[in-house]
């Protein structure tokens, strides 16, 4: 069964080396990781292509001559990508060993559109704080708020197909949103209590897309 997790890079130097080390830890190593520079101005490329060497990590990138925002990179991501299972990543996030083992062994039987999304603690600074569990998962609460990041995220080939033929034309504020409505709406969320995934917060990261609306 073909893996791929999909990372958009920016600016990433870093915390970028503690993401690809959390991937040499993986359970399940049979994986491509597909990466696209988003126009960084740090070394983070340089450090990324020298750890992935090291590590032995199958890779492939593509770099942007311009800044192209981070929905889109992933939507480009996802359309390029032919991999039975897909797996969205943040540049500086720590993924537990069995991440990707879990998501093989959720969606690996799934035919329909299907989207795995793994619990996770959030990391600010040197503080750890588990995220609550969901209430209500489903098209209607996907309607008003998405609850899931993009980091957690694992597809099917089924629900990526859904995801590339659905791509909005208008730009969206973040792509998981969107991948959290339109898989609600045409398949199955499978949502693992079990925490796979230490979510970074700072200064930096991407503002969080439940307080804005989707467009």
């Amino acid at each position: 069964m073909k893996v791929e997790i999909l990372l958009a890079l920016f600016n990433g130097e870093k915390h970028i080396s503690s993401f690809l080390n959390s991937l040499r830890e993986q359970s399940y190593q049979d994986f491509h990781l597909r990466m696209i520079d988003d126009a960084s101005t740090d070394r983070g490329v340089e450090k990324f292509t020298k750890i992935c060497a090291e590590a032995r990590i199958d890779y492939s990138i593509e770099s942007n001559s311009v800044n192209r925002s981070l929905p889109s990179v992933y939507f480009d991501l996802l359309q390029k990508s032919q991999a039975d299972i897909v797996m969205l990543a943040d540049q500086d996030d720590f993924w537990m060993k069995e991440k990707i083992k879990k998501a093989v062994e959720k969606l690996r039987l799934e035919r329909s559109p299907a989207l795995y999304v793994s619990h996770y603690q959030r990391m600010c600074g040197s503080r750890l704080k588990r995220q609550p569990l969901p209430k209500f998962v489903g098209i209607k609460n996907a309607l008003i708020e998405n609850q899931f990041p993009g980091c957690s995220m694992a597809l099917n080939r089924s629900a990526r197909e859904s995801i590339v033929q659905s791509r909005p034309t208008k730009d969206v504020i973040m792509h998981d949103w969107w991948i959290y409505l339109v898989i609600s709406a045409l398949g199955r969320v499978i949502c693992d209590p079990e925490i796979s995934l230490k979510y970074r917060r700072h200064d930096d990261s991407f503002s969080e897309t439940h307080q804005y609306g989707l467009f």
